[in-house]
């Protein structure tokens, strides 16, 4: 994939580990796939560890685009932790993401949030989650599964015409992979959904009035190391957004 002139610079928050091997070593981190999916499609990545709010616009200054990477559960969304599924929360990672998200909307680089990054996109904008699609809604489909990078695909989405997912596929139902138990419920301000699950579930959701925010539930970095064409567009499309921030 040749190299997009000039080169944009992305950004992805990262994770708080408390362990490297089998010591207990606090590190920051980020999974591979998610640079080696900007990295493939011609971006510069910039990995930024949670840290104080001053050195965080200093970072920023430096984006032409902003990747929301999946993870655990939001935190800072919980009004009662201890009736959560999943109580590993990372409370610096929340509070970071938040303020350069609210950054990045400002100046309207463009933001793709994938799985967790969606679901923190949505409650930037005044939205709400779901904190237990199977408790929730008994009815709905499998989004979660113990092999889900190796399952690939296991259910579909049903893609909404005039959106940005839209105009990156000539179908409007595509198979994705997923592993979350939580999900978008009230959409935020100017969110509106591009993608649904047959039980209702929003897969997929955009800002209408910024130029190229969007956010998947599912995980497209998984898929791409099998050529498939959604996943290929998404990132493709992103990181050429970011590159028209260069010449602005």
């Amino acid at each position: 994939m040749p190299m997009i002139t000039p080169q944009p610079v992305i950004g992805i928050i990262t994770k708080s580990d408390s362990f490297e091997e089998n010591h207990k070593l606090p590190r920051y981190s980020v999974l591979k796939q998610y640079v080696t999916a900007l990295s493939r499609f011609g971006a510069a990545v910039m990995l930024i560890p949670p840290q104080d709010s001053a050195s965080l616009k200093t970072c920023f200054k430096r984006l032409n685009g902003l990747l929301l990477a999946g993870g655990s559960d939001l935190g800072l969304t919980v009004e009662d932790a201890s009736s959560c599924y999943d109580k590993n929360f990372d409370i610096e990672r929340d509070r970071a993401e938040i303020q350069i998200t609210k950054m990045a909307l400002e100046k309207d680089i463009p933001v793709l949030g994938i799985c967790r990054g969606m679901q923190l996109l949505n409650v930037v904008k005044g939205g709400s989650i779901c904190q237990d699609i199977e408790s929730s809604f008994p009815d709905a489909l499998t989004h979660t599964s113990d092999w889900w990078s190796k399952e690939r695909v296991f259910h579909p989405v049903d893609i909404l015409p005039g959106t940005i997912l839209s105009s990156l596929t000539n179908t409007n139902r595509s198979m994705v992979n997923g592993n979350h138990h939580q999900c978008v419920n009230l959409l935020g301000d100017d969110i509106v959904p591009s993608a649904v699950a047959p039980d209702g579930v929003v897969e997929a959701i955009e800002c209408s009035p910024k130029h190229y925010v969007l956010g998947i539930q599912w995980h497209p970095e998984w898929l791409l190391e099998d050529g498939e064409k959604l996943s290929m567009e998404i990132f493709s499309s992103f990181v050429t957004a970011a590159g028209r921030q260069c010449d602005e």
